[in-house]
């Protein structure tokens, strides 16, 4: 999670910035790809606020806002290569019901490269830190 500034206290949120190439979620909702895209939203949301909820108290209105970043192709390929998708488009689907299972949600493309979700991040964080 990133630190909020001064201006972002009067309406706070939770942003967390996923690494996607290295943290995919569970198999069964890969599977289920768009009803487990929407699953994993709702999923993630949950256990998101039940964590902030501890951490802080008075945070129950609290937005919660998700960036996932992840090599698509990359991540599709080994996906299909293990055999968790039946063919790499299918991440695409998982990804597009991800997104509108909440409102703040975005699983992001960053497309093919070395570390290019990581740098994606820390220029969020080094953004929002300012």
């Amino acid at each position: 999670m990133c630190p909020a500034n001064s201006s972002q206290e009067a309406n706070p949120f939770v942003l967390a910035l996923i690494d996607g190439d290295g943290a995919i979620f569970q198999e069964a909702l890969l599977r289920a790809v768009i009803n487990g895209g929407t699953e994993a939203g709702h999923l993630l949301y949950n256990e998101i606020k039940q964590h902030v909820q501890q951490l802080y108290e008075g945070s129950g209105a609290w937005s919660v806002m998700v960036q996932i970043y992840a090599n698509f192709d990359g991540l599709a390929r080994h996906l299909h290569s293990i055999g968790i998708l039946s063919s790499p488009g299918q991440l695409n689907a998982f990804a597009k019901s991800f997104n509108l299972s909440q409102p703040l949600f975005n699983f992001i493309d960053v497309g093919s490269g070395k570390e290019r979700a990581d740098y994606k991040i820390r220029g969020k964080c080094a953004r929002l830190a300012n």
